[in-house]
Parts: C-alpha cells; sequence; structure tokens
C-alpha cells in the first residue's frame, strides 16, 4: 500500500492523481493516503490542487487540512494570498476554524475568514437601505421575482432549482434578503459555487457541479440546462470561488421595486 512507503517517494505519485480526469472516488482515497504523512509538503499539494477540487475533495482536503496546527497556518497562508477564498469554505469548516485555541492562529482566523463583502458591494447595500422603512407590494413583487430570479430560483413552485430554493427564506429579515441579493458573494454555499470546465477540444463549460460519476462530471448552467462532459475530456476544471448569481442586480431594479420583491419572497 503506499502508506507505507516513505512520504518522499510516494507523494508525487499521489499528486499526480489529482486531475479532474481521475475518477472522484481515486482523488478521494489519494487525499486520504495522503493524510496519513505528518510531512509538511502534504498542506502544499493540497492548497496547489484546491482550485481544481470539486465540492466533496474541497471538504475531504480541508479536512485533512485542519487536523495539524501547521497546516491550518499554510491554510490561512493561503487564504491571506487569495489562493483560497473563505467563500470556498464550507460551513463545518468555518466553525471548526473558530474554535482554534492557538492565540495566534486564532488571530488570524478571525482577521481573514470575515463577511467576504466587498468594498464596492457594501456601498450599494448601504445605497439600498431606504428600501428597509418602504412598504412593498407582492403583486408588483411577483412580476420581478418572474423577471429577474425565476430563470435560476424556485419560490412558491414556480421557477428552476438552478440557485437555492427561495422558499427557505421565509424567515429571514428585510435585511438579510437585501443583503444577500445584492451581494451574492458574500456567503456562498459550496453546493452553489460555479465551476469552469476547459475541454481538451477548446470548449469552456460553466455552471455548478450537480453530479459526479467515475467517468463524468454533469453541470446545471444559469439558464437551467445541463451539461455532462467525460472525464477524459476535462484539460482543467477550477472554480473561482463565487456563486453562479452574478453581481450587478442594482442595475436592473429600483429600490420600490427591491421592496417590492421582498414583501413577495416573505409572503
Amino acid at each position: 500500500m503506499a502508506a507505507l512507503v516513505p512520504s518522499e517517494a510516494a507523494i508525487k505519485p499521489i499528486q499526480s492523481l489529482f486531475d479532474p480526469s481521475q475518477p472522484q472516488e481515486l482523488q478521494l482515497a489519494a487525499i486520504a493516503t495522503l493524510g496519513t504523512y505528518p510531512d509538511p509538503a502534504v498542506a502544499n499539494i493540497l492548497i496547489e490542487a484546491w482550485p481544481k477540487f470539486t465540492p466533496t475533495l474541497r471538504d475531504k482536503a480541508a479536512t485533512l487540512l485542519l487536523s495539524r496546527t501547521d497546516r491550518i497556518a499554510k491554510l490561512l497562508d493561503a487564504i491571506e494570498a487569495k489562493k483560497i477564498l473563505p467563500s470556498q469554505l464550507s460551513a463545518a469548516t468555518k466553525a471548526t476554524l473558530g474554535r482554534q485555541k492557538t492565540p495566534a492562529l486564532a488571530d488570524r482566523i478571525a482577521k481573514l475568514i470575515g463577511d467576504g463583502g466587498s468594498s464596492n458591494r457594501k456601498e450599494v447595500i448601504t445605497k439600498y437601505e431606504p428600501v428597509l422603512s418602504m412598504t412593498g407590494d407582492t403583486t408588483r413583487g411577483a412580476k420581478i421575482y418572474e423577471t429577474l430570479c425565476m430563470v435560476c430560483h424556485r419560490h412558491l413552485d414556480r421557477g428552476n432549482d438552478v440557485g437555492p430554493n427561495l422558499g427557505t427564506i421565509k424567515a429571514w429579515t428585510a435585511e438579510q434578503i437585501l443583503t444577500n441579493v445584492l451581494d451574492p458573494n458574500r456567503e456562498v454555499s459550496p453546493n452553489f459555487a460555479l465551476y469552469i470546465v476547459e475541454t481538451n477540444d477548446g470548449r469552456t463549460l460553466s455552471g455548478l457541479i450537480t453530479s459526479e460519476t467515475a467517468g463524468n462530471l454533469t453541470l446545471k448552467r444559469a439558464d437551467g440546462g445541463t451539461d455532462t462532459v467525460l472525464r477524459s475530456e476535462i484539460k482543467s476544471l477550477t472554480s473561482p470561488g463565487i456563486s453562479l448569481m452574478p453581481e450587478g442586480l442594482e442595475a436592473a431594479i429600483t429600490p420600490q421595486q427591491m421592496a417590492d420583491l421582498i414583501a413577495y419572497l416573505k409572503q
């Protein structure tokens, strides 16, 4: 077994398995095997491979990165260098990091694992804050939903299951809805992160990974359609750490329309 081979001899062959053309099961086994080595190079290898890992592989890699304090330090280095974005970490990973007791690491974690909101998004949200005191009309809000949201989201049995089901946000405050609409990349669930596939024949596909098998990946596009690509056809697989939902919705919706949309989503 590879785990019995000295790490210097085994790590490089294992690293070669981190390719999107390889079955997920094989890549998961490779990550698990790496985890048996205390070698500092393990963290470097996982961080280098991170951009092409799918959500399942990232969860497994994050577990190993959190297993040793030296690896946590390297994870934080990667976040600081923007090789890994906070939005690419699962809620469980962030919660585990938040429980770190080593003072130097805890201070860095508090600094680096923030809300993920960019400054320009904060300015837009501030501009739309008067919406929170406006009275919305659910009938008008339904039309806004049909125009801007229904292609990707489902609400009250209307729409498509590309992004999260908006029926789950009824209990949210108006402020939470406003923030997430205007800053969709603030909190990106790993299951709704955008992935970009380049194929050997020059195609570029993008969408959410909805299924994986040993032989292929299936991506769901923003328009609700799907693309299935054989792993053997994949040249590269990356995730920019952003949501499929684009920023800039404020260009298509006035404050009053936003108030109407919020009223509809909360009804």
